[in-house]
């Protein structure tokens, strides 16, 4: 046997080996049966002569070439802690690339190899299919695992409540305490979605060039669930889709028959809203207000006022019930050109369905409740018992 042939069938001896200690699972078996027969065949190289020697001796390094470069790129996919439940959450920015991406990861110590990483992208045809966003990655994954994760796009959500009650200022405020919107973006959001006809035509206030904020009132209160990098015209479209799906047919057959446009219900119950601190009193609250509207009297409501207001901070006093406002409804008769604040189910259905009362003023107690009266002499005696 030539020295040659004897370094070969050492050389695969040492491959089967590495083979049979390092692969696993079910790779193992078909690999091990592949370099047993070739095993066979080097062995069988020391009966060949001239060119067919050479020939085979070739193919047979090429094959053992590909099958170490096969077993190296394998264990470049494999778990850096194989069978380990630990894990980090890993923020993933929006527009990062494949190689970024991997990068982040390889740097993070949750993957063996970002080439790898990037070759199976390509491999599994998710390569610019990944998305932006927090994962729960543990070192137990494998590179297949965690790519299949990011390209389903299977984040962290993280839950926000947007409050009953909370105006467009406000949930712009929120989003941006919690890190999940910018508040002039935001902003710009209303604006592209109100101008893109994001909501139907009904909705529409006929007021338009009054309306202080785009959208204002179709921003359903709920509990979101939301991943980091979410953009702001993702958020709006969430919330206003939300509103849509719970204005039902029939609440909007229903606002027919009171003779109200779905824009006039909204702004309605947005007053409701804000001046219903006990939820039984909202369509008593209905009521008084739907009086004053059919007598064509003005409705002065504070939360109006306080809307208008530059500080909806300060206390209302005579100035600011006298501010030159279309949402000031102690200086203007009718509803102000669109709703104040998100209202919450129950106040839309309250405006929709007022309670059949004779109230037409109401007063707040100190205990947040209101009393009730039908004429304004005893109005003023209310005040006088409940406002010191």
């Amino acid at each position: 046997m030539t020295p040659v042939l004897q370094r070969l069938e050492r050389v695969w001896d040492q491959a089967r080996g590495w083979v049979s200690r390092r692969w696993q699972g079910l790779w193992a078996g078909p690999l091990t049966r592949l370099t047993d027969r070739l095993g066979r065949l080097v062995k069988g190289l020391r009966y060949l002569h001239g060119p067919r020697l050479l020939l085979v001796s070739g193919l047979a390094f090429v094959v053992l070439a590909l099958v170490i470069a096969f077993g190296v790129y394998r264990m470049a996919l494999a778990p850096v802690r194989p069978g380990s439940a630990d894990s980090e959450i890993v923020a993933v920015p929006y527009g990062h690339s494949t190689t970024q991406i991997a990068d982040l990861l390889e740097t993070k110590g949750l993957i063996r190899s970002a080439r790898a990483f990037r070759r199976w992208t390509v491999v599994s045809g998710t390569s610019g299919s990944l998305h932006a966003g927090e994962y729960t990655i543990s070192y137990g994954m494998s590179t297949p695992q965690i790519v299949a994760r990011m390209a389903r796009g299977q984040v962290v959500l993280h839950p926000i409540t947007i409050p009953e009650g909370y105006n467009a200022a406000q949930i712009a405020a929120l989003l941006e305490q919690r890190g999940f919107a910018d508040q002039a973006r935001f902003h710009e959001a209303l604006r592209s979605a109100a101008n893109s006809g994001l909501l139907p035509a009904g909705f529409a206030s006929s007021r338009p060039a009054q309306v202080r904020f785009p959208l204002e009132g179709y921003l359903f209160p709920d509990t979101y669930h939301v991943y980091r990098g979410i953009t702001e015209g993702e958020l709006v479209r969430i919330m206003v889709g939300r509103f849509k799906a719970a204005m039902s047919p029939a609440l909007e057959e229903r606002a027919r028959e009171l003779k109200l446009t779905p824009s006039q219900v909204i702004t309605l119950a947005s007053i409701i809203e804000r001046e219903a601190r006990a939820p039984e009193e909202r369509p008593v609250i209905s009521g008084v207000f739907h009086n004053r509207l059919r007598i064509g009297m003005k409705l002065d409501a504070d939360p109006t006022v306080r809307y208008a207001m530059p500080d909806p901070t300060r206390p209302i006093t005579s100035k600011e019930l006298a501010i030159d406002s279309p949402y000031n409804t102690y200086v203007n008769a009718g509803l102000p050109p669109g709703p104040i604040c998100s209202p919450g189910l129950a106040s839309i259905e309250a405006a929709l369905y007022p309670a059949q009362v004779n109230y037409l003023y109401f007063v707040a107690k100190p205990d947040g409740t209101h009393a009730f009266s039908r004429t304004f002499a005893e109005h003023l005696r209310n005040v006088a018992l409940y406002i010191k």
